[in-house]
């Protein structure tokens, strides 16, 4: 059992004690936490809380979890009566799926609008993007003109999406794709340098000198190489509907992307050494809503589309803050 699944059995056995529901705030957190768990794991892992009566009778019997379940089509053994009788009550509503003892929302359900939100998504890159290019005008750095190639890419990107079902199958939409992939696989890498050139204007020790960027570069090019590899070489578009989008998405691709999962754990580990070192929280929160959204793609593959816009926003506003900080400093 994971950590998360011992915290929801303790959950369990406190609201058993007090015979009294758990709070409904702690059954998000739960439940957040517990979808999570699922997008990593991708159901390798069977949830310990799936066959627990005390989880059974306090938490997946509540509204707020059984409205998250749907239709039932591989249940696993019941262990208890409480949980074939659940199971039966959560069945004959029509909300619950377990496949292979798991059960959990497949999150496409009344997404009708998604097209509309990747063209807000990409208008307000467009708006970034003009913010980010403004204070490279002001300040000129290599750290911005890196930001600013991934926001193009990531426009990009999220326009493809959204004007795909427009356009319908064919070569136009799929030859519209194939930047979509070269650009995350040679862009999305540079957020590490774009890291360490704001950590540097912050005044961050570690990252002061040469060492520090060259190591960052070599490990940069690096997850470029890899992500040629991986998401390039052997690329093979084929059409994907899902609500009312239609993208072309690499049938070749297997697992999660490697190169961006240690892209952003790199930016984690940056945000850190800024919100200690110089107070500066913004590019953790960016890099940490990534990764929470990249973990949640794996029901919904517009929720990492969502956490690029955080983490683009947060290292938007921690260049802002380096950008005030240089202008304040008296002219010698």
């Amino acid at each position: 059992m994971g950590t998360t699944d011992w915290i929801s059995a303790a959950i369990a056995a406190g609201a058993v004690a007090g015979r009294r529901r758990f709070p409904r705030t702690v059954q998000i957190v739960v439940t957040a936490g517990l979808v999570a768990q699922y997008s990593v794991t991708r159901g390798r892992t069977a949830l310990f809380f799936l066959y627990s009566p005390l989880l059974y009778s306090r938490l997946l019997a509540s509204r707020l979890l059984a409205s998250r379940l749907h239709v039932v089509r591989r249940p696993a053994p019941c262990r208890s009566p409480v949980s074939c009788r659940l199971r039966r009550n959560l069945a004959s509503r029509g909300r619950a799926t377990y496949v292979y003892g798991t059960s959990f929302p497949s999150m496409e359900q009344g997404a009708g609008m998604l097209s509309t939100l990747f063209g807000l998504i990409a208008v307000t890159e467009a708006v970034l993007l003009t913010l980010v290019i403004t204070m490279r005008r002001r300040q000129p750095d290599w750290a911005f003109t890196l930001l600013i190639l991934v926001i193009l890419a990531l426009i990009w990107d999220n326009t493809a999406v959204a004007i795909g079902s427009t356009i319908g199958e064919g070569e136009t939409l799929k030859t519209l794709s194939i930047p979509r992939y070269v650009t995350h696989a040679l862009l999305v890498p540079l957020l590490i340098m774009v890291a360490v050139g704001l950590g540097r204007r912050h005044g961050v020790r570690a990252l002061a000198g040469r060492t520090a960027p060259a190591a960052f570069g070599l490990l940069t090019v690096a997850l470029i190489i890899a992500g040629i590899y991986l998401d390039i070489i052997g690329l093979d578009l084929q059409p994907t509907h899902y609500a009312d989008t239609l993208r072309y998405t690499n049938a070749a691709s297997h697992g999660a992307p490697i190169p961006a999962v240690i892209t952003i754990l790199v930016l984690i580990g940056i945000g850190i050494t800024l919100q200690v070192r110089a107070r500066q929280p913004w590019l953790l929160a960016g890099a940490v809503a990534m990764f929470v959204a990249a973990a949640l793609g794996a029901l919904a593959f517009w929720c990492g589309n969502i956490g690029e816009l955080l983490l683009i926003t947060g290292l938007w506003w921690t260049a802002t803050r380096t950008v005030s900080l240089t202008e304040k400093v008296p002219a010698t």
